[in-house]
């Protein structure tokens, strides 16, 4: 599996046409309050599906990161009782099962890398082509050491144990980082719904007082340049709140 690609199921896509298709609705009865509007509307598709892809893609490579932590955890563990390398990832797979399900992402990894070893490939190679497959900097780099340290046969666990050490602090500042923007997150929510509220609201508490920007075109015009500027607004923030 090639992790810098996510493929939509056929529910996942299902499940995103129906957002995107009350996105729409939604647009054409608060902006324009026209069927009309549906047609506008109809350009949120492919873009909240690239989004809806891009967030599925971001937690399955989040999902991968915390299983393949806590693999090598139980890989350095295991070489520090005295396992070869084959059987630490044996032990790994096993630890991970009583976690995971049988298809979480690391228990089928380390099942193919255990499939390829039984058939004689080499571990570099395998190792090497998982940390390219994985789209993440810490798999890489211990992918490439853990080449290293077989090839020049230094102290395996040692290293392991070193490397490890590192992705744990680098996962525990990451935390301390989601834990600050959490606020930040939340105060994003809630300005993404003021706009639609206050539309809402003054249509409500004074009929009529909006009626030019629905029957004329000058309006209409108004209301679609007011939704760009609002879903640039919406992206520049997620850019700014999302801190790796």
């Amino acid at each position: 599996m090639d992790y810098s690609i996510y493929k939509l199921t056929k529910k996942e896509a299902f499940f995103i046409l129906m957002q995107s298709l009350i996105i729409s609705a939604l647009l054409a009865a608060i902006c324009y309050r026209s069927a009309w509007g549906m047609l506008i509307g109809i350009a949120v598709i492919p873009v909240w599906f690239r989004v809806r892809r891009s967030q599925k893609k971001r937690q399955r490579l989040q999902t991968l990161q915390l299983q393949f932590r806590e693999a090598m955890q139980s890989v350095s563990g295991a070489l520090y009782a005295g396992y070869s390398l084959e059987n630490a990832f044996r032990s790994a797979k096993k630890d991970l099962g009583m976690i995971y399900e049988e298809d979480a992402l690391m228990v089928r990894e380390i099942d193919q890398m255990l499939y390829k070893l039984s058939v004689g490939k080499n571990f570099q190679e395998i190792l090497k082509d998982f940390g390219e497959r994985s789209n993440l900097k810490d798999v890489k780099s211990f992918c490439h050491t853990m080449e290293f340290a077989i090839k020049s046969g230094g102290d395996l666990t040692g290293i392991i144990q070193s490397t490890v050490k590192k992705i744990n602090d680098r996962y525990e500042v990451q935390r301390e980082l989601d834990t600050v923007t959490a606020e930040k997150q939340l105060e994003f929510n809630i300005m993404m719904v003021i706009p639609v509220g206050m539309i809402l609201f003054i249509s409500i508490a004074s009929p009529g007082y909006l009626d030019p920007l629905y029957d004329t075109l000058q309006g209409k015009c108004i209301m679609t340049a007011c939704i760009g500027v609002y879903a640039v607004a919406v992206l520049i923030a997620r850019k700014i709140i999302r801190i790796e």
